[in-house]
């Protein structure tokens, strides 16, 4: 009884909300107080016990409507959140074995990253698009969603966060067995870290080592060779670390099939 009084109640301040939103012949639309009824629905709907598949779609319309007039209203952060509760309302719901919303994750999480990015914090846009990419099962679509993830990072030069990104990015793809996409995205995040070497050398032979792993899991030394080549052609001027040493070190065990070297590296 009590869930079914929740659910007339939230109705009914949707539908507020939608009057307000939209405004009529004499009146003209009110963003604020339609934020506001939405809100009230959204508390309803979210505290229904126990959750049903009727609760949790008349709760991510809530938000939706949320996300969409907080929008208007410039609420860019605001909106964001409402997203990112949509998508945990669609886990939450899956978990209590309500799981025709799981399709709706990617899209909430794609669409606070959008809204993040309105605002300026790149950071949090990209965290969601790698978050969206994880909950989506075709994996080339993935991979789109983590193209845009990187194409974030990139645009606004963002050195000094982006290996989160291309990091998660690459532990996508090696789990999913796409090894030639995650060396394209080792060679991606090497080119921008390229335009200041000096600072990120580190960077980047760790990632020319992790090419070169990919290469000896495929059994093809000839190749991780050539892309170490490559790397002293490219970076050889700062190549003073660990991480060149190791891909030396690695390059000489699987080149000589020493097993035992390999065990003491």
């Amino acid at each position: 009884m009590a869930a079914m009084n929740s659910i007339e109640d939230g109705k009914k301040y949707m539908k507020q909300g939608n009057k307000l939103a939209k405004g009529g012949i004499f009146s003209k639309a009110n963003p604020d107080d339609a934020e506001k009824e939405y809100e009230k629905a959204r508390k309803k709907f979210r505290f229904i016990k126990p959750m049903s598949a009727e609760s949790v779609k008349l709760h991510l319309e809530s938000l939706e409507a949320l996300s969409t007039v907080r929008e208007t209203m410039n609420l860019n952060n605001s909106a964001a959140s409402a997203m990112e509760e949509a998508a945990r309302t669609c886990q939450n719901a899956a978990d209590k074995k309500i799981d025709q919303f799981l399709n709706k994750i990617p899209q909430y999480l794609e669409r606070g990253a959008y809204f993040y990015r309105l605002n300026n914090q790149f950071d949090l846009a990209s965290r969601l698009m790698v978050k969206a990419a994880n909950h989506t099962q075709d994996i080339n679509a993935a991979i789109k969603i983590l193209d845009q993830a990187c194409d974030i990072q990139e645009e606004e030069n963002r050195y000094k966060t982006c290996h989160e990104f291309y990091d998660a990015s690459v532990k996508f793809l090696l789990t999913n067995k796409r090894y030639k996409d995650a060396d394209s995205f080792l060679d991606r995040q090497n080119k921008m870290y390229g335009k200041e070497p000096e600072l990120y050398s580190k960077r980047l032979w760790r990632n020319i080592c992790s090419k070169m792993v990919i290469q000896f899991h495929l059994k093809d030394v000839k190749m991780a060779q050539q892309m170490y080549l490559q790397g002293v052609e490219e970076y050889g001027n700062v190549s003073k670390n660990d991480e060149h040493q190791l891909c030396e070190q690695l390059l000489d065990v699987f080149a000589n099939a020493d097993s035992e070297g390999l065990a003491h590296l």
